[in-house]
């Protein structure tokens, strides 16, 4: 089934989620997992239909598939992490992931489908084809009903990292601090456990054999919970971590983690498994004697009942991708310690590359002029050089390795390293120069050919001016490992403890990181825009104010990073982990220009606004020229503002900028204006109570008013006029009906609203006032109302519920009760006063504004 994350991934969102709850802060979900082609991936859960169709999924979107004979790489559709795997039918399959994927597989084809949030999801799991269930972060519960998926309420804000459950009307959840979750069919309610003391620990782990049999692991304790179906109790705490369960029975459970481990109804204990020396992640089976495990840098075992044995081997312990560097978006290099990886844009691939010893750093002056170097500590220097057709190793002198190199151009380069070495390329050989230090020196940047920083252990910095070395006072003795800088007043120092030097051009002071983790590089893109990266995953953002926490995706040692620009940055770090930023601006979409009548609501609708990496937005609108208003809350999508009084001059233009941020780039700011106009109708003033519904069917052109500029709000509406009225809401403004026939004796072909009449007959709303007679000019009652704007609203074959005595005056067994009591219901009326309808009052012209505006939504 699947996996919690492997043991760095637990702690990695647990850290997330403590930083989110410390900062405040969010930002755009722009860093995305890349894999080098052909290269080992993790695998974080497997399931599958049968024992010849199983799904394993993991790192950079990566997943596989078995068919009972071989594993092969299915085409997806994502590169982010995938999380877990489940499906309901070979031909039904979901995966859930970073950022809220979710992919459905078909049976031919893998696609993603829009899950409705940005949250990262840990688990899923369903009951059948349409009632299927995610979780993640936050109290994350996600539905999918075989249409499309909701938010379901959970009742709590931990995060939630496993799900499971033996039928649609019993699942359970776990998750942060004990948490445990159980759900009716209807909705989620917490567990409690007798323990003593309570449990707080992480539970990461679920899977039971039925309702009354359910087993729970929290990988940071070792301790197995077990429900009966009345509670829940504490079995055991092994000495290994636990990431996954999965059994076929109550008394066939396994376990796998650190080790594999089985529960054979009676006690847990280890099992003899082939040398993996990986974490595993997921366990899942087709029967006792066909399972399936799969964990870090794809390793995936089996066992046929009898023992377990080697399907794919796990790719070992791959060193680390130690730097980063690019002569463009399309064309990067990451250096391992004895390879070298290339990006063209497209996608990543390894260069026959041939040293002797490990390689430490990368720099070129253009994509036909590419230096790596490295060395061993006792070994002599090695220095690699690219032409653009080949590699080829350049004539060096020393000894010691080589950590850091950097230029002004292909004949200006520096190398540094042991022993305080540092050495100059002039364009034909390299030659060593006075540092005036024997600490080792592990990263080189400069400015210019005079201006030149060199950065290392204990502190040091030393600064070259085009002459010679000279010591800096760096005010720190933590050991310094990465610089870079804007210019010779802009630079940066990164390393031990989050330690963070600036020099202004006069003088090192430390900065703010907000974190203790080791930092190992630094990059910009300006002076407002930096990156640092270092362990456990870290990634921090420099606005030029100060630094933040950005989420990396990965705990993993992050050990280089470098950008073609600021929305197109790569780091790279242990176990080849290759990550991508590329955040691009928002486009903020402020909506057509409107034109509003004073004194009404006025809707600003910045809806359309979009982000290109798919980031939630935040909003802001803000005046810029015309009258004051005030928003309701400019922070909205669609803030609204009541149109100020002109009372009766000229109109007015009021015109407003939105702008939109994905927590790290704001968007060019788009405007909207609302042109104020004078009100329709001489007798209907701002002040009027039904002022803002007279205008609205004023501005759908439903009634023009009763003439002279007029709109008459206190005269009785005749049946004639409700007709036009009622038929032009429900067909729009520009319906003109069928020339009249004479279906009523009390209405000839050519009375003014004959048409429109005959039309609310056809429509069977009324079917008059008596034998072939319609009554025209009698006034409409409210009882009348409720019944006609119902049927137009609902259709002529609507009976609503039964009546309850809503109102007083309307009793129950009155002929319109429960017409009269719905219109209430759907709040389209509240009556004429304290638990007063007024049944048999007519309708006014104002208050027939009130019913066409809120019946159909005008």
């Amino acid at each position: 089934m699947r996996r919690i994350h492997t043991p760095t991934f637990v702690l990695m969102a647990l850290v997330m989620i403590s930083l989110s709850v410390l900062t405040g802060r969010l930002e755009a979900t722009g860093w995305r997992s890349q894999s080098p082609t052909g290269h080992p991936t993790t695998l974080l859960s497997v399931w599958g239909s049968s024992g010849s169709d199983v799904f394993a999924v993991g790192w950079y979107g990566r997943i596989l598939h078995y068919d009972g004979t071989e594993w092969s790489t299915m085409v997806g559709v994502t590169t982010l992490i995938l999380e877990d795997v489940w499906g309901s039918a070979s031909n039904d399959v979901f995966a859930v992931g970073q950022y809220g994927t979710v992919l459905h597989y078909d049976g031919t084809a893998w696609s993603a489908m829009a899950s409705g949030t940005t949250s990262d999801l840990y688990g899923v799991w369903g009951s059948s084809w349409n009632d299927v269930f995610a979780v993640g972060p936050h109290g994350t519960i996600l539905h999918f009903d075989g249409v499309g998926w909701s938010t379901m309420t959970s009742g709590t804000t931990e995060t939630l990292f496993h799900i499971w459950g033996s039928s649609a009307s019993d699942v359970f959840a776990v998750g942060t601090s004990g948490t445990i979750l159980h759900c009716d069919g209807e909705s989620w309610s917490a567990m409690s456990v007798a323990i003593p003391g309570g449990l707080s620990d992480h539970l990461t782990a679920l899977w039971g054999s039925s309702g009354s049999d359910v087993f729970a692991s929290s990988w940071m304790t070792g301790r197995i919970l077990h429900y009966d179906g009345f509670v829940w109790t504490a079995m055991t705490t092994l000495a290994v971590s636990i990431t996954d369960l999965w059994g076929t029975a109550g008394s066939d459970v396994f376990g796998v983690g650190e080790n594999i481990v089985h529960y054979d109804g009676v006690s847990w204990s280890g099992m003899a498994a082939p040398p993996f020396g990986n974490s595993l992640g997921a366990v899942w089976g087709s029967s006792g004697s066909d399972v399936f495990v799969v964990g870090e840098r794809g390793i995936i075992l089996h066992y046929d009942g009898t023992a377990w044995s080697t399907m794919v081997e796990g790719a070992g312990e791959t060193g680390s991708l130690l730097d980063v560097w690019g002569s463009s978006g399309s064309d990067v290099f990451a250096l391992h310690s004895n390879q070298l990886w290339h990006y063209d844009g497209a996608e990543w691939s390894e260069i026959p590359i041939s040293a002797s010893t490990g390689l430490w750093a990368v720099w070129g002056s253009s994509e036909s002029d590419v230096f790596v170097v490295g060395g061993d500590y006792t070994s002599p220097h090695e220095i690699l050089h690219y032409d653009g057709d080949q590699w080829s190793p350049m004539a060096v002198s020393g000894l010691g390795t080589l950590l850091g190199v950097w230029g002004t151009s292909g004949s200006n380069v520096f190398a540094v390293g042991d022993f305080g070495t540092i050495l100059n390329y002039g364009g034909a050989t390299w030659s060593p120069m006075s540092s005036g230090t024997t600490n080792r020196l592990q990263s080189v940047w400069g400015s210019s050919a005079s201006d030149v920083f060199a950065v290392g252990l204990w502190g040091t910095i030393v600064h070259f001016d085009g002459l010679g070395w000279t010591a800096m006072a760096s005010g720190t003795t933590n050991h310094l490992y990465r610089v870079w800088g804007t210019s010779g007043s802009d630079v940066f120092a990164v390393g031990e403890s989050g330690q963070i030097l600036h020099y202004d051009g006069v003088a090192w002071s430390p900065m703010t990181s907000g974190t203790t983790t080791v930092l190992h590089g630094v990059w910009g893109s300006s002076a407002s825009d930096v990156f640092a990266v270092g362990e456990s995953g870290t990634i921090l953002h420099y606005d030029g104010l100060e630094w933040d926490a950005m989420t990396s995706g990965t705990a993993n040692i992050l050990c280089g990073v470098w950008g073609n620009s600021a929305s197109d940055v790569f780091a790279v770090g242990e176990w080849s982990t290759i990550l991508h930023y590329a955040n691009h601006m928002p486009v903020a979409d402020a909506g057509q220009d409107q034109t509003a009548k004073e004194g009404t609501a006025v809707t600003l609708d910045g809806s359309g606004s979009q982000d290109p990496d798919s980031d939630p937005l935040t909003h802001l609108w803000t005046q810029i020229s015309g009258p004051p208003v005030t928003l309701n809350d400019p922070t909205l999508a669609r803030p609204t503002f009541t149109a100020p009084v002109v009372e009766g001059g000229a109109d007015v233009v009021l015109e407003f900028e939105l702008r939109v941020d994905d927590f790290t780039v704001a968007s060019v700011g788009d405007r909207v204006t609302v042109t104020v106009e004078p009100r329709t109708f001489a007798d209907v003033p701002t002040t009027h109570v039904f002022y803002a519904f007279i205008e609205a069917i004023a501005r759908h052109s439903i009634s023009g008013g009763c003439g002279s500029g007029n709109y008459c709000p206190d005269s009785p509406v005749t049946r004639a006029q409700m007709a036009v009225l009622l038929e032009k809401s429900l067909r729009g403004s520009d319906f003109l009906p069928g020339p009249a026939t004479g279906a009523f004796l009390d209405v000839p072909p050519g009375y003014w609203a004959a048409g429109w009449i005959e039309q609310l007959a056809a429509d069977q709303i009324t079917a008059g006032c008596g034998a072939r007679t319609f009554c025209p000019d009698s006034v409409v009652t409210r009882a009348q109302m409720a019944v006609f704007l119902l049927k137009a609203k609902h259709g002529n074959g609507y009976l609503p519920p039964n009546q309850t005595g809503l109102f007083d005056d309307v009793p129950i067994g009155h002929w319109a009760g429960r017409w009269v009591e719905q219109l209430a219901a759907e709040g389209i009326t509240a009556g004429c006063g304290p638990n007063q309808y007024c049944p048999d009052s007519p309708v006014s012209r104002g208050q027939m504004a009130v019913f066409l505006t809120k019946a159909f939504g005008l």
